[in-house]
């Protein structure tokens, strides 16, 4: 394994773990500890770098030096990535190669389970089943109680907490599931779903 600079082992966020280890070092993320194989941190430098093809660029220097067509092409679809990145609130796209071969429909699944710690996926996944990542503002949360179960609320006005924590217990909601903000509840991930069905 070859440490950039040969000095980050007294690096706070660098961890080079036990013997018995498989992989060759962690990286201490906000999120928690990452574990790497170096041959796969290699792979991941390799995947990621953009090599230019021979006949590619063989193909670019013949070309008609005063067409603009292939700059306006790709113009326009990082233009439509840039959009639908933004429309998608909360989401992030991640490139994971599927194959070493570059085949449309194969999947190495070890390749692919090997590249989710590397990109985060996975401490992502992980951070979301820790937290409260849903929330729904208490009134949403009073419509929603209404369809599911009408007449429930009363007329009168009450304590949105008090009322909440009442609908949720008649529902069979544990309490670690949820938690109240000042206008806001907090679900765990999976719990606004499960209260859909």
């Amino acid at each position: 394994m070859s440490i950039p600079n040969g000095n980050l082992s007294n690096h706070p966020k660098f961890i080079i773990p036990d013997v018995r280890s498989k992989n060759d070092f962690a990286v201490v993320h906000y999120a928690g500890c990452v574990d790497y194989a170096a041959d796969y941190a290699d792979f991941m430098f390799m995947k990621n770098m953009d090599p230019l093809e021979e006949n590619v660029v063989a193909l670019m220097q013949k070309t008609w030096k005063d067409s603009d067509f292939v700059g306006i092409c790709a113009t326009g679809m990082n233009n439509d990535t840039a959009f639908g990145a933004r429309a998608n609130k909360g989401m992030s796209s991640t490139c994971i190669l599927p194959n070493y071969e570059e085949k449309a429909g194969k999947i190495n699944s070890m390749l692919v389970l090997k590249q989710l710690p590397c990109n985060g996926v996975l401490e992502g996944v992980r951070i979301c089943k820790q937290g409260y990542s849903r929330a729904v503002s208490f009134q949403e949360f009073r419509h929603r109680c209404e369809i599911i179960k009408p007449n429930f609320i009363p007329r009168g006005f009450m304590n949105g907490e008090v009322l909440f924590r009442k609908m949720l217990d008649s529902l069979e909601v544990e309490r670690n599931l949820y938690r109240f903000g000042q206008s806001t509840l907090f679900f765990k991930a999976s719990v606004l779903l499960h209260l859909d069905d």
